[in-house]
This record gives C-alpha cells, sequence and structure tokens, in this order.
C-alpha cells in the first residue's frame, strides 16, 4: 500500500492526498536507508570476520616458521656433530 500511494495511484475517490503522498514516500525513504544500514553492518561483520581468519593464519604461519627455525638449527647442529665424529674416528684408528 505504502508503495502504491507513494507511486501516485489514485485513490478510490480518485485523488491522492498529498499528506499521504508524503508520508508514504517519507516511510519509502526511512526504508531504504534502514536497509542500507544493514548491509554496511552486514559488510563490516563479513569484513571484521575476514581479518580475524588472516591474523589467525598469520598467526600459524609465524609459529610454523619458528619451528622449521628450530628444526633446521636441530639439523645443522647434529651435521656437526657427526662431522667432528668423523674427525675423531679418522684421527684415532
Amino acid at each position: 500500500m505504502v508503495e502504491a500511494v507513494a507511486s501516485g495511484v489514485m485513490t478510490r475517490g480518485g485523488a491522492v492526498s498529498v499528506v499521504q503522498l508524503g508520508l508514504a514516500k517519507a516511510e519509502l525513504i526511512r526504508r531504504d536507508r534502514e536497509h542500507t544500514e544493514e548491509q554496511e553492518h552486514t559488510r563490516r561483520d563479513s569484513e571484521s570476520a575476514l581479518a580475524n581468519k588472516q591474523l589467525s593464519a598469520a598467526t600459524d604461519v609465524a609459529k610454523a616458521t619458528t619451528w622449521a627455525m628450530w628444526a633446521a638449527f636441530a639439523a645443522a647442529f647434529g651435521a656437526i656433530i657427526q662431522a667432528l665424529m668423523a674427525v675423531v674416528s679418522y684421527i684415532f684408528r
């Protein structure tokens, strides 16, 4: 009904009340603004959720990188020990 009055559809009497027309248009504008605000709120919520997922992924990558660094350090240390053992074994045959 609001849409019909706002579009200028005639009433049963054949005339449109200017007050009704103004109120109907104001209602449509209010609904449009409300819809726009809801869409903006939904968009912000989606962006916030995406940012949280990206932060979580970056944190996981940082942890994995730290573990990889320690694993490389342990492997290098093991290689040094093996080399020293080979030298000692060669010297004291």
